[in-house]
């Protein structure tokens, strides 16, 4: 009897099966980590391209003059109707960019060559809307949206122009 308890015949095989017990646990803890880690990444650079966008396109429009900034409008108006569509890799992005007046309807583009007085440049980049409805459904993983708005007051030519004493002019800006 003492012969058999001091035999090693067996070990091994316990060893091997608390290795693939461990492995059995950590395995599917790891592989859960790295898709979250995964999933999280690619989210993020979904975001960053929405937002790298419609910065992008605010910077373009505020780098326009005062008399160029309603033609500029007018030639890149992208209505929520008819988005400029962009496919990078394996993502869409989609850019809205359209002019509201001071009660939030959006101006056509004849509406805004005759338009006086101020107005809000609407630009919104929206990545990963797969049907552009611009809401998230349940098979858009990386939705995300990014909008930035501009109250502008030059229109037609026109600025707004505040005097010392609080009394506000309009001018055309060649007067100016």
């Amino acid at each position: 009897m003492y012969r058999i308890l001091k035999s090693n015949n067996g070990s091994t095989l316990v060893i091997v099966l608390m290795v693939i017990m461990v492995l059995g646990i950590l395995v599917p803890a790891g592989y859960s980590w790295y898709n979250k880690l995964f999933l999280n990444e690619n989210r993020i650079l979904h975001q960053k391209q929405a937002v790298n966008l419609s910065v992008s396109a605010m910077e373009t429009f505020k780098r326009q003059d005062n008399l160029s900034k309603v033609e500029y409008l007018t030639k890149n108006r992208y209505t929520l109707d008819n988005p400029l569509t962009m496919d990078v890799s394996d993502n869409k992005l989609d850019l809205y960019q359209y002019v509201e007046d001071s009660e939030g309807n959006q101006l056509t583009r004849e509406q805004l060559e005759n338009h006086t007085g101020g107005y809000t440049v609407v630009i919104k980049a929206i990545a990963g809307d797969l049907n552009q409805d611009q809401k998230k459904n349940s098979n858009e993983p990386y939705f995300y949206e990014h909008k930035m708005t501009s109250e502008e007051t030059v229109a037609n030519g026109e600025v707004l122009i505040e005097k010392r004493d609080g009394e506000t002019l309009w001018m055309l800006f060649q007067d100016f």
